[in-house]
């Protein structure tokens, strides 16, 4: 469904959304077609005006982030540490303690201390401050990524400062992807070249 006056298309794509524009040019009651992009603006302006109803799912908002960091903490981390998983026992006592006997558990839990627990809700507002203009999707892998960090840890113990190491660095990397996708990130290399040529020409 991309533009065809930006992009190269194929003679197979081009007919096949020529066929889309044809059977979709006049109102029909046979099929409902829906679209769902985070990228309007590389669509073909034809589909484009076959869509009656639009809708904007905007990035979430400080109170939208501070929901998700909570909701994506408690599935990623909160629920894989020895305390939830004894509470997940006692709900389904009988079911799972067979299972537990069928399977070994592939991890170890998530060790969070007494003041870790305590300090956590302060520290998950803080992450909601940090990663603004983060999707919903990000959060999740923000949260996955902090999860990996307490696996990776000697004990398997998260503490708050992790949890905000692991989030500062995703929303470096974050930084650097919008740069990316916007043609303003150079490579290391190019950065680095006015400077070396600078150098060399002093020592000439």
């Amino acid at each position: 469904l991309g533009s065809r006056s930006k992009t190269a298309m194929s003679e197979e794509l081009r007919n096949a959304l020529n066929a889309l524009l044809y059977q979709t040019g006049t109102q029909s009651y046979s099929f409902m077609m829906v679209l769902a992009t985070n990228r309007a603006e590389d669509l073909d302006s034809a589909v484009i005006d076959r869509m009656d109803e639009s809708l904007l799912f905007p990035l979430p908002t400080i109170d939208l982030r501070q929901r998700l960091t909570s909701i994506y903490f408690g599935a990623y981390v909160t629920n894989h540490t020895d305390e939830a998983r004894e509470e997940a026992l006692m709900k389904f006592n009988a079911v799972l303690r067979v299972l537990k006997k069928l399977f070994v558990s592939v991890s170890a839990p998530i060790k969070l201390s007494a003041a870790s627990k305590k300090a956590i809700p302060k520290h998950l507002n803080e992450v909601a401050e940090l990663v603004d203009g983060f999707s919903g999707r990000e959060i999740s892998k923000l949260m996955i990524a902090v999860q990996s960090a307490a696996y990776g840890s000697e004990d398997n113990e998260l503490k708050p400062a992790m949890l905000l190491a692991v989030t500062k660095l995703k929303v470096e990397e974050h930084r650097r992807k919008v740069q990316m996708v916007m043609g303003l990130h150079m490579s290391p290399r190019r950065e680095a070249s006015p400077r070396v040529r600078k150098a060399d020409g002093g020592r000439r």
